[in-house]
C-alpha cells in the first residue's frame, strides 16, 4: 500500500508540473517573439529615423525653400516691372499724343501766319511790276522827245532785277511750307521759310527804291530840258511802296 501511494506521488509531481508550466510555455513563447519584433522593427525603422535625420536631406530641403523664394521673388519683380513698364508706355504714349497735337496746332498757326505773308508780298510785287512797266513806258514816250533818261533806265532796270529776284525768293518760300508744317519741330524749321521772307521783303524794298530813283530822274530830265516839272509821274512812286 505504501509502495502504491509513493508511486502515486512519484508520477503525480511531474505532471503537476507539466500541468502548471503548460500556460507558460506559450506566453514566454509570445514574450520572446514580442521582443524579437520590436527588435526586428525597430531596427527597420531606425534607418527611416536616420535618413530623415540625415544633414543631406536637411540641406536639400533648405536649398529647395531657398530655390522658391527666389523664384516667387523673381516673379514679384518682373511683375512689378512689366507693370512699371505698362505704365511708362502708357504716358509716353500720352505724351506723345499731346506733343502731335500741339505740332499741329504750330504748323496750322505757322500756315495762317505764311499765307498772310504771301499775299502781302504777292500783291507788293504786283504793283511793283505795273509801276515798273508805266515808268518803262513813260520813258519810252519821253525819249521821241530826245530827253535824256540814261540814269532812269538804269535805275528802271535794277528795280526790274529786284522784282524778279523777290518773286524768285518768294516761290521758293512756298515750296518750303508745307515740309516745314510736317516736321517734327515746325517752329524750328520755319526759321529757313522766315529768313527767305526776310530776304523777299529787302528785295521788295530795294526795288520800290529803284523805281523811285527812276521816276526822280525822268522828273529831273524833263525839267531840265522843258522847265516844267509836271512830268505825270508824282504819285506813281507811292503806289509800289510795301506795307
Amino acid at each position: 500500500m505504501n509502495t502504491f501511494i509513493n508511486l502515486k506521488k512519484t508520477m503525480l509531481f511531474p505532471l503537476t508540473i507539466i500541468i502548471l508550466l503548460s500556460p507558460v510555455a506559450p506566453l514566454f513563447g509570445q514574450t520572446v517573439l514580442s521582443g524579437e519584433e520590436t527588435d526586428a522593427t525597430s531596427e527597420t525603422e531606425r534607418p527611416k529615423d536616420i535618413r530623415r535625420a540625415s544633414p543631406f536631406n536637411v540641406k536639400t530641403r533648405e536649398r529647395a525653400d531657398v530655390q522658391n523664394l527666389q523664384t516667387k521673388t523673381e516673379e514679384r519683380r518682373n511683375a512689378v516691372e512689366k507693370e512699371r513698364e505698362e505704365r511708362r508706355a502708357e504716358l509716353e504714349k500720352r505724351t506723345e499724343e499731346r506733343r502731335a497735337k500741339l505740332t499741329e496746332k504750330a504748323g496750322e498757326r505757322i500756315r495762317n501766319y505764311a499765307k498772310r505773308i504771301f499775299a502781302r508780298f504777292e500783291a507788293a510785287i504786283q504793283r511793283l511790276e505795273k509801276l515798273s512797266e508805266r515808268i518803262d513806258s513813260r520813258i519810252a514816250n519821253l525819249e521821241e522827245r530826245e530827253l535824256n533818261l540814261e540814269s532812269a533806265k538804269a535805275k528802271l532796270q535794277e528795280a526790274k532785277e529786284s522784282i524778279e529776284s523777290a518773286g524768285e525768293s518768294l516761290r521758293e518760300a512756298k515750296s518750303l511750307i508745307e515740309n516745314v508744317i510736317s516736321a517734327d519741330n515746325p517752329k524750328e524749321s520755319f526759321e529757313k521759310v522766315r529768313g527767305i521772307l526776310a530776304e523777299t521783303k529787302e528785295k521788295i524794298k530795294k526795288a520800290h527804291r529803284n523805281l523811285v530813283e527812276a521816276i526822280t530822274e525822268i522828273k529831273a530830265s524833263f525839267s531840265k530840258e522843258t522847265g516844267d516839272n509836271e512830268d505825270g509821274s508824282e504819285n506813281e512812286a507811292e503806289e509800289g511802296e510795301p506795307n
